[in-house]
């Protein structure tokens, strides 16, 4: 089943039997869709990756279509959540 025949399964089953989204999609037996923040979280920890084998922070910027101050900025802020953990 693709993406977009889960997410409208869910959506059905959601306005059909008063489900909370979550509940359908495990349900229509797929995962929820990923979190702005879980997103946000993975992408910087694919950010950081690249970093380490060598990407320039304008070469990664263009891979996820953001600035390269952007970049440093959030392998910054990543690196600094981690030294506390």
């Amino acid at each position: 089943m693709t993406a977009y025949a889960e997410n409208y399964c869910a959506l059905a089953l959601c306005i059909l039997t008063n489900m909370v989204p979550e509940q359908a999609f495990r349900r229509a037996g797929c995962e929820s869709p990923e979190t702005k923040t879980q997103q946000r979280k993975r992408e910087t920890a694919e950010m950081l990756d690249l970093r380490r084998k060598g990407f320039t922070y304008e070469q990664i910027g263009q891979l996820y279509g953001v600035r390269q101050e952007t970049v440093w900025k959030r392998l910054k802020k990543y690196q600094e959540v981690k030294a506390f953990e």
